[in-house]
């Protein structure tokens, strides 16, 4: 295997890792969160039911990206990725939100995960 060329990360779904996996994976890269990707954390976290809602950009909106720059980090820390690939899935989901429209919602473990954090 060429030096450059890493193996993929196993695939697993990502509502079955404890949330204390989680939170252990989290304490390691918290540290060095950028602030977009802090206070977007933190406004999700802190809302009722864990949801922002979907923008005009979707899948391709800042918030999105840096929940994405957060996971693939967690995946590294984990040792695997969430199924799909898509390393914001260890985070978030879209779903419809309290009102019905449809929004991010963060995933229990990971709420449960920020919890035990301390947030």
């Amino acid at each position: 295997m060429p030096k450059d060329k890493k193996p993929k990360l196993p695939f697993v779904a990502p509502d079955s890792v404890a949330p204390e996996r989680l939170a252990a994976a989290f304490a390691e890269i918290e540290p060095s969160l950028s602030k977009l990707q802090r206070d977007t954390l933190s406004s999700m976290y802190h809302t009722a039911d864990h949801s922002l809602p979907i923008d005009g950009d979707g899948q391709y909106s800042k918030i999105i990206n840096a929940f994405g720059k957060v996971g693939g980090r967690l995946s590294r820390q984990l040792g695997f990725q969430p199924e799909r690939g898509y390393h914001l899935l260890w985070i978030a989901f879209q779903g419809p939100s309290k009102n019905g429209a449809m929004a991010w919602r963060m995933r229990e473990n990971f709420a449960k995960a920020l919890g035990i954090f301390g947030w």
